[in-house]
């Protein structure tokens, strides 16, 4: 609990303590001192595809993994991810709190610009979760692109989960209703 980084937020309802990432994913593209590919290779032995899932889905998972790690109340700010991808989370370890909003309609695609880390609170639309859910070791969470939002881990134990980005099934109709031409 002593090694807390602050979030930045400057909303009060927004997570105060910030999560480490380890984005092991970026060892595909970028060199750190120590991550080595063999690591991601050994990432991706250890998770298959849901059964329920489309079996193309495992290229996916096996260039996509994201752990998070925090103290009890760490979490990440409201904010959407900039790919354009369905999010699968499962937890590993402890207990965390997510809050859900879609993506409201839009003219034009500038999102990245609306949505990054804690705008939701600041924007001119407001944050207005519509889901909140709570996972356990063991449980899962999907959700498709376009949706907002907030992680808060929940207890005094150190937490940890993973995140997987795929892209199979495709998101063609998020794409129609919320960029139409």
């Amino acid at each position: 609990q002593k090694d807390q980084t602050s979030s930045g937020a400057k909303n009060e309802t927004a997570p105060q303590v910030a999560p480490f990432y380890w984005g092991i994913k970026d060892v595909q593209w970028e060199q750190r001192p120590g991550w080595k590919k063999a690591m991601l290779k050994r990432v991706a032995k250890s998770f298959k595809v849901p059964p329920f899932m489309d079996g193309e889905a495992q290229s996916s998972f096996s260039r996509t993994p994201e752990f998070w790690f925090g103290t009890g109340n760490a979490g990440a700010k409201a904010h959407m991810d900039s790919h354009v991808q369905a999010t699968l989370s499962v937890q590993i370890a402890g207990t965390k709190r997510w809050r859900l909003m879609p993506l409201r309609k839009r003219r034009a695609p500038f999102l990245g610009m609306l949505y990054s880390d804690g705008m939701p609170y600041e924007n001119d639309e407001g944050w207005y979760p519509i889901f909140d859910i709570t996972l356990q070791p063991g449980d899962g969470l999907f959700f498709p692109p376009g949706m907002i939002h907030e992680t808060k881990n929940l207890g005094d134990v150190c937490t940890s989960s993973v995140t997987f980005q795929f892209n199979t099934p495709f998101a063609a109709r998020f794409y129609r209703r919320f960029f139409p031409r």
